[in-house]
């Protein structure tokens, strides 16, 4: 069952990561990832991590959820 954060995560785009990493292109997008130091595309790096917290911070801003 889906709450209504969920239901509203999806209607004002929880994709906003994968928008983020589109928009960087390929190469870029590494960088936000441990590819270098692990080879690793899964883990963020501090970049990586800061960047997709702002984001999620801006998405709960939007909804009211927390303060701008």
């Amino acid at each position: 069952m889906r709450t209504a954060h969920a239901a509203e995560a999806s209607r004002t785009g929880a994709r906003g990561p994968v928008r983020h990493r589109e928009a960087l292109g390929p190469d870029a997008s590494k960088a936000l990832h441990l590819t270098d130091e692990k080879r690793d595309n899964t883990h963020m790096s501090v970049r990586g991590a800061t960047e997709y917290a702002a984001l999620v911070a801006g998405g709960l801003a939007a909804q009211g959820l927390i303060s701008p």
